[in-house]
């Protein structure tokens, strides 16, 4: 037992002190419409897993709700505490999201970054979605563990299809 725990210690301080993950999906929508539901975080708690279901219990939003400024935190649920906020807005084409637990820890560093980029592709946009940041040894340890970048990666993949439903719904009228 202590040689598995030793093994597992050794292949988690081998892993990467950073981690990315990206996924993509075509959307027959143009990138301003998607744009709004990405940059409106109002409209982002509909369709993103970070924000939806049972991740956070309680959810309060900022004064802005849209652009640079506009943030949310949440409490309780799944995650405990945790903040999100639009550090980047660049109309049709990008927006970055600052992704942290409690403020202490946000100000701390531990601090995750959720890019998305709208690339227009023969009539459509792919939307790919990066997220990316520190992993502390703890997180390395709970990737091998318990397949958190597996989980997260179907979170994002999720959201995306989630968005891609929404965005291609015919408006009313």
């Amino acid at each position: 037992m202590l040689l598995v725990a030793a093994g597992l210690a050794g292949l988690a301080s081998r892993r990467p002190d950073r981690y990315r993950m990206a996924r993509g999906q075509p959307i027959q929508a143009p990138p301003e419409r998607l744009f709004l539901l990405i940059n409106e975080l109002q409209s982002f708690k509909e369709w993103n897993p970070l924000l939806r279901g049972k991740r956070w219990a309680a959810l309060s939003f900022g004064p802005i709700s849209s652009g640079v400024g506009a943030h949310c935190a949440g409490g309780g649920g799944r995650i405990g505490d945790g903040s999100l906020a639009i550090t980047e807005s660049l109309p049709a084409q990008r927006v970055v999201m600052a992704v942290g637990g409690p403020p202490a820890a946000m100000a701390g560093g531990l601090v995750h970054s959720l890019t998305f980029n709208l690339l227009p592709v023969d009539g459509a946009t792919v939307v790919q979605a990066v997220l990316q940041g520190p992993a502390s040894y703890k997180a390395k340890l709970a990737a091998l563990l318990l397949h958190r970048e597996r989980d997260l990666g179907r979170d994002l993949e999720a959201g995306l299809l989630t968005l891609k439903r929404l965005a291609e719904r015919r408006l009313p009228g």
